[in-house]
């Protein structure tokens, strides 16, 4: 009788260690499961970072662009900022524009049913050489902002050396 009391209480008491720890066992595979879900958000997580960031540097690099885009053609027609950039590049090349500056309407551009840009002409003459003449040109080809030669004329100059250039410029501004 000790025999079988003894295996019976050894399967009892198997039964309820097992019956006691099985909703445990089950957590912990849950905890288990639950850990390799967070787990793989985690790498999700990381890899989105990564790309963010890589977003990031693309959006800046297209920022930059589009800074560079404003400046050539801008949002707004700004005769000041088209004269003060034509003065600083003539200053540059030793060239006073006094001789008169005429700014006429251009014209515009139309895409989808309105206007996607317009444009104006602005009339410069100056005295220069010709040295001084071509320096202009090539730094007005080099500026950010957009100018367009339309027109060239000139003369000799009552002063050695110098012609007088009348030059017609078009510059442009997008329409918003």
């Amino acid at each position: 009788m000790s025999n079988t009391t003894t295996t019976i209480l050894v399967i009892i008491s198997a039964a309820v260690v097992f019956l006691y720890t099985l909703p445990y066992f089950s957590d912990v595979q849950d905890v288990a499961e639950r850990k390799e879900r967070i787990q793989s958000v985690l790498e999700n997580i990381d890899e989105l970072e990564g790309l963010i960031t890589d977003k990031r540097e693309e959006y800046q690099e297209f920022s930059d662009q589009f800074s560079i885009l404003k400046r050539a053609i801008p949002a707004e027609r700004n005769d000041p900022l088209s004269l003060m950039t034509l003065n600083r590049i003539a200053e540059e090349n030793n060239i006073e524009i006094d001789s008169g500056i005429n700014i006429t309407e251009g014209s515009e551009r139309e895409s989808a049913g309105r206007a996607a840009y317009h444009s104006k002409n602005i009339g410069i003459r100056f005295l220069a050489s010709y040295d001084e003449f071509i320096g202009f040109l090539e730094d007005i080809e080099r500026s950010v902002k957009i100018f367009d030669v339309v027109g060239i004329d000139f003369s000799r100059g009552d002063v050695g050396g110098e012609y007088e250039f009348s030059v017609e410029l078009r510059t442009y501004w997008l329409d918003q």
